[in-house]
């Protein structure tokens, strides 16, 4: 559990970081320069890192995905 605790918790800085750095390519806050291209940089790289971690979640998550999703979709009610 303390695994996926920090999973979840460096995922939800990394979508801050991402939406940070978005909104800054978004409104050309570093129009020019080498700022332009760091905040660039951060902006794939930490999305590349939120990728594999997504990938982690979801694997140590499986048993309680598959079984959720057979008790969503997996009940037909016959009226």
């Amino acid at each position: 559990m303390k695994k996926n605790y920090y999973l979840i918790l460096g995922l939800a800085v990394g979508i801050i970081i991402c939406l940070v750095t978005g909104t800054f390519m978004y409104l050309h806050v570093f129009a020019d320069g080498p700022a332009k291209s760091v905040n660039k940089n951060i902006h794939i790289y930490v999305s590349y890192l939120l990728t594999i971690g997504v990938i982690f979640h979801l694997t140590w998550n499986r048993k309680w995905l598959r079984s959720t999703t057979k008790e969503i979709f997996g009940k037909k009610e016959h009226k």
